[in-house]
């Protein structure tokens, strides 16, 4: 049972909106990382960085979606119980 009844789950367009927009946030982290690690100022630090940022990315989107998908099908259920 829901602990808390009256709280309203975050919208999964909400989590894809943050999501995007935390894209950049995403890309420059990696490349920090990566290029202080393993690399100095190269292209493959800023293609690792980028290909990671964008996969992370599209888990999170694609979370969200599972989660919309997950809501609705609950929705259908609750209105074929009524």
């Amino acid at each position: 049972m829901n602990k808390y009844p009256n709280q309203q789950s975050q919208s999964p367009r909400n989590l894809v909106a943050i999501t995007l927009a935390l894209t950049p946030v995403w890309l420059f982290f990696y490349y920090q990382i990566i290029d202080v690690i393993l690399f100095k100022d190269s292209i493959v630090a800023k293609i690792l960085a980028g290909s990671s940022g964008i996969i992370i990315t599209g888990m999170l989107i694609a979370y969200a979606i599972a989660i919309r998908k997950k809501l609705n099908e609950e929705k259908q259920q609750n209105k074929a119980k009524k």
